[in-house]
């Protein structure tokens, strides 16, 4: 008897299978393209980020900018009332207590540092500036025609001077200015003024005295 070979028909779960892979498949698709809409925002906010990170940095340069100005005028307003209490004090008693203030960036700043911190030693100051010694002591000189040590020694004096017209007692302003003893304190007010600081206040009050009797 001859055998009959009949076609299998399509296996229906095959077909099934089929369709839910083209379904996962679209299911997939659809979720890379929401991670790539995504990730296309998180850029977008980034770069916002960044943007804004950028102007913030520029504003607080900016500040500072204006802060370094500012504390540049505070120091020339300090010098400024240090001379005029100077010129105060001695009511016009000859004394050679100028200080000139430097303009090249490091050794205004050195002076700057020198008069915010009077108690403060030549390697501590210098230690703040972006600049060797020898380059500091060569850009003050330059400048102010006075050496490092000797710029220092004068405006510890005009500290010292106003702290004297203020009542301090001369072994307060000598610590006050840097000076481990008073005798050394009074050897630099000497060599400054001319005088002892007693001697100083007392001719100004002195003088105070006979303005007032003039008055």
């Amino acid at each position: 008897m001859a055998l009959a070979i009949v076609a299998a028909p399509a296996n229906a779960d095959t077909s099934g299978q089929l369709d839910t892979a083209k379904q996962e498949a679209a299911a997939a698709q659809a979720e890379l393209d929401r991670v790539a809409v995504s990730w296309q925002a998180a850029e977008a906010r980034l770069a916002l980020a960044q943007d804004a990170a950028a102007a913030a940095r520029a504003r607080i340069a900016e500040l500072e900018g204006r802060l370094a100005d500012v504390q540049v005028r505070l120091n020339e307003r300090a010098a400024a009332l240090y001379l005029l209490l100077v010129a105060e004090l001695t009511e016009q008693r000859t004394v050679p207590l100028h200080l000139p203030l430097p303009t090249e960036p490091r050794a205004r700043a050195l002076a700057e540092r020198i008069l915010e911190q009077p108690r403060a030693t030549l390697d501590e100051v210098v230690a703040t500036v972006p600049a060797a010694r020898r380059t500091c002591e060569r850009l003050l000189r330059d400048e102010t025609g006075l050496t490092l040590a000797g710029w220092q020694r004068r405006a510890r004096m005009l500290r010292a001077i106003e702290l004297l017209g203020r009542g301090a007692s001369v072994t307060t302003a000598s610590a006050e200015v840097g000076y481990a003893t008073p005798s050394a304190f009074v050897v630099a007010f000497r060599s400054e003024t001319g005088c002892t600081p007693t001697e100083f206040m007392a001719g100004t009050v002195a003088g105070r005295t006979r303005a007032r009797r003039r008055g």
